[in-house]
């Protein structure tokens, strides 16, 4: 019995090593492999770095640059955000914008964003439950200089049970 609980602890930290090798790969092809994409019709998410390969593309000439780094929350944008973003920059003039399980912050930067551009009084919300989320967006928000703009916070949706909005994102 004793050869194979040996055995089986064998395994475990071969898998281990092969879970960890398997991260540190998929983190460094997100720095190796990432392109620029567009969001909506106004925007474009780059990483922090790519600034000069977004100049040379002129496709997103236009575009209003959001950058998002890499992290545990997605950061690619699925088809979800994407029409999210469409809905608001359609049809939002304004007001007050939650943004439940904000993970990379995209959806609470877009707004503000468009926010700013278009002079509209906003009042962006966004949390999360996870503290390792939360430092993410946290990073998120503050590569697009909007620290003053998004009130980010570690909650739950129970810390907001008296106040309304006019537009509440949850994926």
């Amino acid at each position: 019995m004793t050869i194979l609980s040996d055995l089986v602890e064998q395994i475990r930290e071969k898998l281990e090593g092969l879970q960890n090798t398997i991260n540190k790969d998929v983190i460094n092809m997100w720095y190796t492999f990432y392109n620029p994409y567009p969001l909506g019709d106004k925007f474009v998410v780059i990483r922090s770095w790519q600034m000069d390969e977004l100049k040379e593309d002129l496709r997103y000439f236009k575009r209003k640059v959001i950058k998002i780094d890499p992290g545990v929350s997605f950061g690619r944008g699925h088809t979800t955000t994407n029409l999210m973003i469409q809905a608001i920059e359609k049809y939002w003039q304004g007001g007050s914008i939650l943004d439940v399980g904000t993970g990379t912050g995209i959806l609470a930067i877009a707004s503000s964003v468009l926010a700013k551009d278009k002079g509209f009084e906003a009042n962006v919300d966004a949390f999360d439950i996870s503290d390792t989320i939360i430092q993410e967006a946290k990073r998120n928000i503050e590569l697009n200089g909007l620290t003053d703009n998004i009130n980010l916070k570690l909650a739950e949706i129970n810390d907001y049970p008296s106040k309304t909005y006019d537009l509440i994102f949850k994926k």
